[in-house]
């Protein structure tokens, strides 16, 4: 099992079904895990999920325009520097036709989808420099359009660009591409076809302790 013992990480959207599985598995490999929440409600369901485990540090605020990211970046590193970071934001959507697609659904998904991995990504990076990777989580949408979620797809081939960018502009940006089904806590399936958040979650955990100089990790992994 990897080991991350003494590292303090950041997981941006920890409170998900992916980003919860994620902060698990950092935890298991002897991390410190800064989980930024907006809700005290989310972040004690996710602690209560977990056995309330000691490494586990709830953080309260957002990745947000303005002050709110300085914010939460001042309270995340008065406790010490980081070491790595993951960014499992966004959720799914079905919906209409790109062509129907209503624009206050538009906006809504571009801000969860896409403006938020910009915005951890300019809070996180700087503290970041010559420590460890910010690993962004993307979907296999990014790559496959998927009718009725065209937003859902415009978005996370975005990030996966975005992530590029950054790489170009000499940040340590890695991305872990998920192309299946995704087995969690809160929906559990047995069907081989799935892949256990554990999986992510460990591979996760590689990365932030030897990040490698591939830029993206598809899991499951071609065979």
């Amino acid at each position: 099992m990897t080991s991350l013992s003494g590292k303090r990480i950041v997981v941006a959207g920890g409170t998900g079904d992916v980003g919860a599985g994620i902060v698990e598995s950092l935890l298991k490999a002897g991390a410190r895990v800064v989980v930024p929440v907006r809700s005290r409600a989310k972040g004690e369901r996710l602690a209560g999920d977990l056995g309330h485990p000691e490494g586990l540090i709830l953080a309260n605020g957002e990745f947000g325009p303005g002050e709110s990211s300085a914010e939460l970046m001042r309270t995340i590193l008065a406790d010490g520097p980081i070491d790595g970071a993951v960014a499992s934001l966004g959720g799914w959507w079905q919906g209409a036709p790109l062509t129907q697609v209503p624009s206050s659904d538009w906006d809504g998904l571009l801000r969860n989808n896409l403006t938020s991995h910009l915005l951890a990504a300019q809070a996180l990076l700087p503290a970041l420099a010559g420590r460890g990777p910010l690993v962004q989580i993307l979907g296999a949408a990014a790559e496959y359009p998927i009718p009725g979620s065209g937003p859902i797809s415009i978005t996370a081939a975005a990030v996966g660009m975005m992530g590029r960018v950054l790489a170009a502009e000499g940040a340590l940006v890695r991305q872990v591409m998920i192309a299946a089904f995704v087995s969690t806590r809160t929906r559990r399936s047995d069907d081989p076809g799935w892949i256990g958040v554990e999986t992510i979650g460990a591979a996760v955990a590689g990365l932030i302790a030897e990040p490698g100089d591939a830029m993206m990790l598809t899991l499951p992994a071609a065979t």
